[in-house]
């Protein structure tokens, strides 16, 4: 029988068709999911996440790595699952599309999984701020207390985790000291990839 080879097998992404996907290079976006509760504050600015689209052989995958707030004061909770049905996706902004070799894609998922099992085993757990890492706010914490985490938000985390896929966001992200809303920061971002597009 002979063998059947995935090698050229090639699709797109579904947040932007330009970019190509196979069972080497991987897609990688960062949205705003518009997830909004009027009785939780914490969800007023949006919510930030991570997308990876890929192929498994000749299977189209979707997954997204999030942070949220858990239930323990001061903690989130790390959470990566599979997106059953992409087309059912909501979003109310998004980054540009990043295509990645799949090893980079894969790695950084691994540092996430990674930080899944550790809270999930007690080994440690992550710090989880409204106002985001490099808020003032979070700062002022470490002031004669060096020991104390910085605290993410939903979108310094997803910032952070990019940097394993080499994927660095501008600098003029980090610049917000009271509070880093992920619906501003990633609207930001379809901006200026909207308008590279139009430029080119």
């Amino acid at each position: 029988m002979p063998q059947v080879s995935f090698r050229n097998i090639q699709s797109s992404s579904m947040l932007d068709k330009h970019v190509k996907i196979d069972n080497e290079h991987y897609a990688i976006t960062l949205i705003d999911s518009g997830v909004s509760k009027h009785s939780d504050p914490y969800t007023w600015g949006g919510h930030a996440a991570i997308l990876v689209e890929g192929l498994k052989g000749d299977k189209y995958f979707m997954k997204i790595a999030h942070l949220r707030k858990g239930s323990k004061k001061g903690a989130g909770i790390v959470l990566l699952d599979d997106i059953k049905d992409p087309i059912q996706l909501r979003k109310v902004s998004n980054s540009e599309t990043w295509r990645r070799d799949r090893s980079k894609a894969q790695f950084m998922l691994e540092q996430v999984q990674k930080e899944i099992d550790d809270q999930d085993s007690g080994k440690s757990e992550v710090h989880f701020s409204l106002f985001g890492k490099n808020s003032i706010f979070n700062v002022l914490t470490q002031i004669g207390s060096p020991r104390i985490s910085l605290k993410d938000n939903c979108f310094s985390w997803t910032r952070d985790k990019l940097f394993f896929a080499d994927i660095e966001l501008p600098e003029n992200l980090s610049e917000e000291i009271w509070v880093a809303l992920p619906r501003t920061q990633i609207a930001k971002l379809q901006h200026k990839a909207e308008n590279e597009i139009s430029h080119k």
